[in-house]
């Protein structure tokens, strides 16, 4: 009768020992009760054999069962400077809307009627929106010369599609859009000076919804990885069972954070590196040479030093910020598993 109690109790350490990794709950508690029932039906528990496999397993057990710190600090401190460069970009396009809006005011203020005509052969083609609201008369001549640039690239393209297949398949398209912007030079020229303000109140409208569009999409990006920190260290306290379910995906999360964390390190000292070469100007550099005329802009090391550093800071936050993305998901999905085992229970 012993030797079936011992023969029973192997038979279930040997059944134990074939989930000795378990990635849910449920194997979790199977390999428990497997280990219970193998230490309740053993003739000699204590036995070296038996009770070192016993003990590898309830240590499986033990760490299966408990919370482990899974969030990294640094993946918080790439988030952090992440939420500065959107912070700094947010304040960049307020700043954008406010001048926008500016431009919105000249409009308004305008009070000389437009006395420009242009002709078709004298309006130019090169195309600038600086200072095209300060004057009725500028943004006329935007207006036309854009007019003009259009009607010159339809017929281009036109043209084009004799010789060329891509042009070709689209040739109609390119005709229809052609008739359509043809009499709107001759429009624009006929325009009323109230016609033309209210279209430039329209445009100065409009470029204020785009610049706002962008202002308010960087926003949401800040709130959301302001968001994600919490969360990221909230999930961040996993199960054993529920570390080993997703090994696959911290591999793969391990290598895009070796590789972006290596790139965004080779940037940052590759900017350091310009630390030792003296910011020389333009104008220094040919004073240097010999030469007086310059413009004096910035230091050319000095400026691919800093670009170098702000490179290495954007992949650095991006890395980050996409590695607590897909961490705060999966974690999510761990606890939502978790509340309807429980509820069901």
């Amino acid at each position: 009768m012993e030797q079936n109690k011992n023969q029973e109790a192997w038979r279930l350490l040997d059944e134990a020992s074939k989930i000795n990794d378990p990635a849910t709950k449920a194997e979790t508690d199977h390999l428990e009760n497997l280990l219970k029932q193998a230490r309740e039906v053993a003739d000699d528990p204590h036995e070296e054999s038996f009770a070192h496999e016993h003990e590898d397993l309830s240590d499986v057990v033990a760490w299966s069962n408990q919370r482990h710190k899974t969030w990294s600090w640094a993946i918080i401190g790439g988030a952090l400077l992440g939420i500065f460069l959107l912070w700094w970009l947010t304040n960049s396009k307020n700043e954008d809307v406010d001048k926008e809006k500016q431009k919105l005011e000249k409009v308004e203020a305008w009070s000389q009627p437009c006395d420009t005509v242009i002709t078709y052969e004298s309006c130019g083609k090169v195309i600038s929106r600086v200072g095209m609201y300060d004057t009725p008369n500028k943004y006329k001549a935007y207006k036309l010369a854009y007019a003009k640039q259009r009607v010159e690239d339809l017929k281009n393209d036109i043209a084009k599609a004799d010789s060329m297949e891509y042009y070709a398949a689209h040739k109609a398209e390119y005709e229809k859009s052609l008739k359509e912007w043809e009499p709107r030079f001759n429009e624009i020229n006929s325009m009323s000076y109230d016609k033309l303000k209210e279209a430039a109140v329209k445009d100065a409208k409009s470029d204020i919804t785009g610049v706002k569009s962008g202002a308010n999409f960087v926003l949401t990006l800040l709130i959301i990885v302001l968001v994600l920190i919490p969360l990221y260290i909230w999930t961040g306290y996993q199960h054993g069972y529920e570390i080993t379910a997703s090994r696959t995906r911290e591999k793969v999360l391990s290598w895009i954070r070796k590789i972006g964390f290596g790139i965004a390190g080779f940037f940052f000292g590759a900017g350091l590196v310009f630390k030792f070469f003296p910011d020389e100007t333009p104008r220094e550099r040919r004073e240097r040479k010999g030469f007086s005329n310059d413009t004096g802009r910035i230091g050319t090391n000095l400026l691919f030093k800093g670009l170098l550093m702000l490179a290495g800071a954007i992949i650095l936050a991006f890395v980050s910020i996409f590695i607590m993305l897909v961490e705060v998901i999966a974690g999510l999905k761990h606890k939502l598993r978790n509340i309807k085992t429980v509820s069901k229970a």
